[in-house]
């Protein structure tokens, strides 16, 4: 049986996520799985975990995503995005934070596939990641409305995947993946802060519905896989310290991360285990 690993959206709860896969790239390592299903953030984290690029990832979240490095809302009056992708892309390029494109698309490496969200429908797509335009890819997948300009991909236009799907679950069983590994990064508060929602209703976007109804959306979605026999769920052993989404505060953002590595190390004996019953076929 083939088993998919499944990473959300969640913004800067992508932290936790980076933290579980940090430490499972330096355990059981990619080959763990057949396949990684990511949204947004959750994407991006599957592509570093993938190329087995964990130390570069861990040093991303830690040092490069805080204060208004890559959310400030002043950036549109120097004509950026207010979610700078395109500062984040360039990381990725960086010897210390590199994304080994290299190891991501080499005879035998792990597929990922990323969720985005289709203008003007809403509607979601996945797609397998590419070498020839993963940084669109990753720009696509992880664009917010309002935050960031929509982005064009396969001659069509996207936003941010997370929207539309916010954990990739059932996409990676209809690709025929019967059983599945899914990290939450559970946070009670809203998708965005008090500010954001101001906002929106300045600047409304047609797609401000799919923000308004994630969190439902996302919360039926795990009910429908909690007690899934082929499911093993990984989340947080407690309340992420983050106030929402977009909290770039840094100290809270080390917090989480620390505590997916915590998390992934006592969770890991039973997941060997999950791991183990699934007797794995060719990818």
């Amino acid at each position: 049986m083939k088993t998919a690993l499944v990473l959300g959206s969640g913004g800067m709860c992508g932290s936790y996520d980076a933290g579980v896969m940090t430490e499972l790239g330096r355990t059981i390592g990619p080959r763990s799985f057949n396949a990684v299903f990511g949204a947004s953030s959750g994407a991006i984290v599957g592509m570093y975990f993938a190329a087995g690029s964990v130390d570069a990832m861990e040093r991303v979240w830690r040092k490069h995503v805080d204060g208004r490095k890559m959310v400030n809302v002043y950036n549109p009056f120097f004509f950026r995005n207010i979610l700078d992708l395109e500062s984040l892309v360039s990381l990725f390029k960086r010897p210390k934070t590199r994304l080994s494109v290299e190891a991501l698309f080499k005879n035998g490496a792990v597929p990922v596939y990323y969720a985005v969200t289709r203008l003007p429908s809403g509607e979601c797509e996945h797609y397998q990641v590419n070498s020839k335009d993963i940084f669109e890819a990753i720009r696509a997948t992880a664009a917010i409305p309002l935050a960031h300009r929509r982005v064009k991909l396969h001659d069509s236009y996207y936003v941010d995947g997370g929207l539309s799907d916010p954990l990739p679950v059932r996409a990676a069983r209809k690709a025929g993946f019967e059983r599945v590994v899914v990290v939450l990064n559970d946070l009670e508060s809203g998708l965005v802060g008090k500010k954001w929602n101001q906002l929106r209703r300045l600047f409304p976007h047609p797609l401000m519905h799919l923000v308004e109804t994630y969190a439902d959306r996302r919360h039926q979605l795990v009910k429908e896989i909690e007690h899934d026999k082929d499911v093993f769920i990984i989340r947080p052993s407690s309340c992420l310290p983050l106030i929402n989404h977009l909290d770039t505060d840094k100290k809270r953002i080390n917090e989480c991360v620390d505590m997916g590595i915590k998390d992934a190390q006592n969770y890991l004996p039973k997941l060997k285990a999950f791991l183990a019953e699934g007797m794995f076929g060719d990818r």
